[in-house]
């Protein structure tokens, strides 16, 4: 593997964090040409020699990506530059290093140093907020690439994989002793599916972090994994648009399995009725957020509804007594069934809660005596024998009879994405290219 010498970039991010220089009162430019090349058939461990805290200034930040680069930036935090070596694909470093150095520079600095308090990733682990870090999840996902980014600063290791394996993510963290597994949660759906000699055969105690997000995280998902590995599991609930809202540490979800968790620090949650009110604690509204890293608008123009400078997730949820976030489907999901508000998300949980459910998605489709009815999706394990009456059953006997989905259809496997979460518009698009 080989790493391509930073540009002209890493040079104005050196001026541009210059004490008292012009360049550093100007609002910098997206532009680095530095890459790095990911390992190819193991996971291989980098780390970034910069001594910069996550509380660190750009500068500590620009001469960190530099030595990505291999163009270290003179200064009080660096130290010999890290040269890799190996096989695989090629992504952008310098990216990071340009977007972080569009912001400004207060608002870079809240980032850098909320990071200990909004992601697990960040402080309390190893000096200074260091630690040994897999990512799992893909560059290509906010998930993945931002634990990449934050994790420069702070001088972190970072463990890396070409493709996602289930059982070499286990021998990842087990080899390099890994702190910190940064993952979405269909892939520890599917570690958890490995066999129980192979789950027993790794040892995952170094493993103080496991950071959860890009998709709901049903709750029996995560006790399962604590139940094996320890009570480490951080899910963290946002969207591109809001950025981070909520995180449930592993108190919280003991507690209250498949809740959301608590607003962090210098972020405010709330919800609101169609009216605009504020919905009363325990009632479903409408979620909406603010804190300092949601975005501005959408790039072909228009935004999201916002209500007191609090800008709407699009999604639906409640709070319980104690506070704790929970999330009850989409906005745009819920489905009218002979006059009763039914959200998919309530009835998805308690599905997959059943023993022979691998995994489930429910919508609402067309029907001519109630206006819509539920039809769940399920993927069964291959070694339960379960029916659809079953399912229903199970159903009724744990929620208001018309929450109980009138059909379930079995399958195979659910249409993903590339980062694990479930297409419900395939699944609609199957429903209508039937009725049609």
């Amino acid at each position: 593997m080989t790493v391509a010498r930073s540009s002209g970039a890493i040079r104005a991010a050196r001026a541009r964090a210059a004490p008292g220089s012009r360049a550093s009162a100007s609002r910098p430019r997206a532009r680095s040409s530095s890459s790095v090349v990911a390992p190819g058939a193991g996971s291989k461990a980098i780390t970034c020699a910069s001594r910069g805290s996550s509380a660190r200034t750009s500068a500590s930040f620009a001469a960190c990506a530099g030595e990505m680069g291999q163009a270290c930036v003179p200064g009080p935090y660096c130290e010999k530059p890290v040269k890799l070596t190996g096989a695989g694909d090629r992504f952008n470093a310098g990216f990071g290093l340009g977007l972080l150095l569009q912001l400004p520079a207060e608002q870079r600095l809240r980032l850098l140093v909320g990071h200990a308090e909004v992601m697990p990733a960040g402080g309390g682990v190893g000096e200074a907020g260091r630690c040994r870090l897999m990512i799992a999840a893909p560059l290509f996902h906010s998930w993945g690439f931002f634990h990449f980014v934050i994790s420069l600063p702070t001088s972190s290791t970072i463990v890396l994989r070409r493709r996602f394996d289930e059982e070499e993510t286990l021998r990842g963290v087990q080899d390099h002793r890994a702190e910190v597994l940064a993952v979405v949660p269909v892939m520890l759906q599917r570690i958890l599916q490995l066999p129980e000699e192979t789950l027993a055969a790794y040892d995952l105690s170094a493993l103080r972090i496991t950071s959860l997000s890009g998709s709901a995280l049903p709750g029996e998902l995560a006790t399962a994994w604590m139940d094996r590995f320890g009570d480490n599991v951080y899910n963290l609930y946002g969207s591109t648009e809001v950025a981070y809202a909520t995180v449930a540490t592993p108190e919280d979800l003991r507690a209250a399995p498949g809740t959301a968790g608590r607003a962090p620090r210098g972020t405010v949650v709330r919800l609101y009725d169609e009216a605009g009110r504020e919905a009363p604690q325990g009632e479903v509204g409408r979620i909406f957020v603010g804190n300092e890293m949601s975005f501005e608008g959408y790039t072909g123009g228009g935004g999201k509804e916002v209500i007191d400078d609090l800008l709407c997730s699009g999604d639906v949820g409640h709070f319980d007594a104690d506070g704790r976030l929970f999330i009850d489907g989409r906005d745009d999901e819920m489905i009218v069934s002979g006059g009763e508000n039914v959200f998919p998300r309530e009835v998805e949980d308690l599905l997959a809660d059943h023993e022979a459910v691998v995994e489930v998605a429910v919508i609402g489709v067309e029907d001519e005596e109630y206006g819509q009815r539920l039809k769940a999706f399920v993927v069964a394990s291959a070694e339960a024998d379960v029916s659809e009456d079953e399912l229903k059953s199970h159903v009724k006997a744990n929620l208001a009879g018309y929450k109980a989905p009138r059909e379930v259809e079995f399958l195979e496997e659910l249409p993903r994405n590339a980062t694990g979460k479930i297409l419900k518009r395939e699944l609609h698009a199957r429903e209508a290219q039937k009725q049609a």
